[in-house]
């Protein structure tokens, strides 16, 4: 069963700059196949990058869902976050 999974910027700011999606979408393309790798068992049906939060949808076990979002977000706000 597939699990959308929506994750809001801390206060609703929009920080994902519009200005910026490309090199954004590189770094997010780059992280989610690395997710990917590291969670065999999750598959990915889509992702969507907007100004102020984050949807991804996907089907996997439940432990794992976690895990691989856990992994998205933290490494989003490391890489990304650099930039601020």
């Amino acid at each position: 069963m597939p699990y959308n999974f929506v994750s809001r910027i801390v206060g609703g700011e929009c920080l994902l700059n519009p200005d910026k999606k490309r090199e954004l979408n590189r770094i997010a393309h780059g992280i989610i196949a690395r997710a990917l790798k590291n969670y065999p068992t999750i598959k990915l049906m889509t992702f969507r990058i907007m100004s102020n939060h984050l949807h991804v949808m996907l089907e996997g076990r439940k432990g794992e869902q976690s895990d691989f979002m856990g992994f998205v977000k933290r490494e989003l706000t490391i890489r990304w976050g650099r930039r601020f």
